[in-house]
């Protein structure tokens, strides 16, 4: 039996036209004017002491539980909570199901609205998106899955050409409010960054680019910097574009 995984990004696909018999997973309050489907919701939207709770049928006898088991340790590996997609695709994957995945290339945006108040974090901030897509691309998530937008193009903003722009990120972390480096850093091309990658200084790249829940204090500024932050979007989806090409090629 064949999922459909409706993750709540861009869709490619018009959920009027799915017919009765496809069996559907949302997550939260995503796609409430769909009935009979496996509703997914998160600790935060169902009040509940696990981590995840699940309404409408499921994919296979057992599965609230197993979907609950690897989140702690996902959490261990991406140093932040998961996603409740990254989740479902590690439960799905360990139990051979099959699955086409839409609306989710697990790398929201992370430039801030300009109606967003200053002390305000955007939601999507919370979660480690750059050890998301390593996890899932290292898991081969890509071939068990049909899932066409987990593989990126090739950004095309940026044509600076600079020796060492990984430490440039670690000088923008000690300069708060530097708007002109931060430009500058979303100017870098994705070459550049490419050739300056490997799969460990992105891999400790992806720490500029998240908050974690309870912390006071961070040196990622720039997440609540609603210009800053368009800029230092632009550079984590170069980052995840690297990442891409190098695991793929390896």
């Amino acid at each position: 039996m064949n999922w459909l995984v409706l993750g709540n990004g861009a869709k490619d696909i018009d959920v009027c036209l799915l017919s009765n018999d496809t069996n559907i997973i949302v997550f939260n309050h995503g796609f409430n004017e769909l009935v009979g489907v496996c509703r997914i919701q998160n600790q935060k939207i169902s009040g509940l002491s696990s981590p995840y709770t699940i309404q409408g049928p499921l994919p296979f006898d057992g599965f609230e539980t197993q979907l609950n088991r690897p989140h702690s340790l996902l959490q261990t590996e991406l140093n932040n909570v998961p996603s409740s997609g990254t989740v479902l695709l590690t439960t799905l994957s360990a139990s051979n199901i099959q699955a086409r995945v839409v609306g989710m290339n697990l790398l929201p945006s992370i430039a801030r609205s300009a109606t967003l108040s200053t002390n305000i974090p955007n939601p999507c901030h919370f979660h480690n998106w750059l050890g998301e897509r390593r996890y899932a691309l290292m898991q081969k998530f890509d071939q068990h899955f049909d899932w066409e937008a987990l593989r990126l193009h090739k950004p095309r903003s940026g044509k600076l050409n600079v020796s060492d722009p990984f430490s440039l990120l670690k000088a923008l972390a000690i300069a708060p409010n530097d708007i002109t480096l931060a430009k500058l850093i979303g100017n870098i091309s994705a070459d550049c960054w490419l050739n300056n990658s490997s799969i460990e200084s992105l891999k400790h790249a992806e720490s500029y680019f998240y908050l974690q829940r309870g912390q006071q204090r961070t040196s990622n500024w720039w997440l609540y910097h609603n210009e800053a932050s368009q800029y230092l979007a632009d550079t984590h989806i170069k980052l995840a574009w690297c990442q891409q090409s190098l695991l793929l090629s390896a």
